[in-house]
């Protein structure tokens, strides 16, 4: 039951395997729990068209309880768009009061700056608020893409110590600078 669904403290620096599934897919959603990685992250940006995003987040939405159910221990930390485009309606589309417990954070691309860093933050502070859940309850993944991001890595993470518990480096983005 979602009642009896605590906040146990885990550490995304144990992450020896995240899984990625592309939102839109039933069928990676029930492959998926075959497995048992450290994470479950559903991907609602690279691997969704762009005229398939709205059935990413309502897949990603259906499925949180599924994974959660068929492997308790495996985190469900699904991946939004970047900041810039859909991450707000990517975060609204998936949050449910009934599946808001069972999200362990997010994946977030694209962070370039404090202030992107920042603005994820409030958001999802302001979410924590809402579906009363305690403050930085969701862990952020950043994803660290560009030439600015690792430059600035150290002051990102360092601040954002207290949401973030891991981060990811693109390369792809950085060779393009």
């Amino acid at each position: 039951m979602l009642s009896r669904i605590s906040f146990r403290h885990f550490s995304l620096a144990n992450i020896t395997c995240a899984l990625f599934i592309p939102a839109h897919q039933e069928r990676f959603y029930k492959k998926a729990v075959q497995f048992s990685p450290s994470i479950y992250i559903p991907d609602m940006e690279d691997s969704v068209p762009l005229n398939e995003k709205d059935k990413a987040r309502a897949m990603c939405r259906e499925k949180i309880e599924f994974l959660h159910k068929m492997n308790p221990s495996v985190k469900v930390v699904p991946r939004p768009n970047e900041l810039n485009t859909t991450f707000r309606k990517d975060v609204d589309g998936v949050l449910t009061p009934e599946n808001a417990k069972l999200i362990y954070g997010f994946s977030v691309p694209k962070i370039s700056t404090v202030e992107d860093m920042s603005e994820v933050d409030k958001y999802l502070a302001m979410k924590e608020k809402e579906y009363r859940i305690p403050t930085n309850t969701f862990k952020v993944i950043p994803w660290l893409e560009t030439t600015e991001a690792i430059v600035r890595a150290f002051e990102i993470l360092s601040k954002y110590r207290h949401r973030i518990e891991a981060a990811a480096f693109g390369g792809i983005s950085s060779f393009k600078q």
